[in-house]
């Protein structure tokens, strides 16, 4: 079984498919954002296990590393994302919940009344045929390699190396980070052992633990690694912060491609 998680190196996530297609790397790091951040609220209301939540984070965030997001609507690709690890993970989660959930973030972003939910309106069997294609698709574009090594088991394994394992504030920020971590594009560059030595890396600056010289060397871990992931999940909480004060204001990010049309246009 592979060890590292890694499917991509930097000169990809450089030039991604949404780049040649006319998308800005900050409007690609924006939208990408907007769709970790539908997986996250969906997997909270569907209760999903947390594996099931960090495999589709990785699952969509790779994706877009094969195709463009002015071909792909991020609505129906995380939803599809979802769909395929509750299956993979062992973790299912029935596809009417899936369109339910999902179709409630998408009324309450758009500020629209929440519909009454019918499982049997035309609505409903056309969001199911959403998901049920960008399941394909989605297997399609990554080969259906779904191999994904996650870095919770690790993060914990770590800390009872390094004797932190009792510390329940290390404990709750490196998980924090990790769930954080696999919102980023950081889960196709770096390997699960790396993200899990970068989480504990900014854990442990944080909290002033003095922790012995080069460290995460015995991880066989690089120290560029460490803080490239550490650096990447500080600017995705900037990003963040930016992405949703502009939807604050009413400029909400594009997730369909309609939506997506009409942005760059104004452009």
């Amino acid at each position: 079984m592979r060890r590292n998680n890694a499917q991509i190196d930097v000169d990809q996530a450089r030039e991604t498919p949404s780049g040649r297609s006319g998308i800005s790397k900050d409007l690609e790091i924006e939208m990408r954002n907007a769709g970790a951040e539908l997986i996250r609220q969906a997997s909270i209301f569907l209760g999903l296990h947390i594996t099931c939540f960090g495999t589709a984070q990785v699952l969509f965030q790779r994706f877009y590393y094969s195709e463009s997001l002015r071909k792909f609507s991020i609505k129906e690709i995380a939803m599809g994302a979802v769909f395929i690890a509750s299956k993979i993970t062992e973790y299912p989660v029935k596809i009417k919940d899936i369109v339910r959930v999902f179709s409630e973030l998408f009324d309450y972003r758009d500020g629209r009344p929440l519909r009454a939910f019918k499982y049997f309106e035309e609505f409903y069997y056309r969001t199911r045929d959403q998901i049920l294609i960008a399941e394909v698709t989605i297997l399609s574009s990554l080969g259906f390699d779904t191999y994904v090594e996650l870095p919770y088991r690790l993060a914990i394994h770590y800390l009872q190396i390094l004797d932190l394992i009792n510390n329940e504030i290390i404990l709750q920020k490196v998980w924090s980070y990790v769930n954080d971590a696999l919102c980023t594009r950081v889960s196709c560059i770096q390997s699960a052992p790396s993200i899990a030595i970068g989480c504990i890396f900014i854990a442990a600056r944080e909290e002033k633990i003095k922790l012995p010289c080069a460290w995460w060397e015995i991880f066989d871990v690089f120290i560029e690694d460490v803080k490239y992931i550490a650096a990447s999940i500080k600017s995705f909480y900037i990003e963040e912060d930016e992405r949703k004060r502009r939807e604050r204001d009413g400029n909400l990010t594009p997730i369909d491609l309609e939506e997506l049309e009409k942005y760059l246009s104004r452009e």
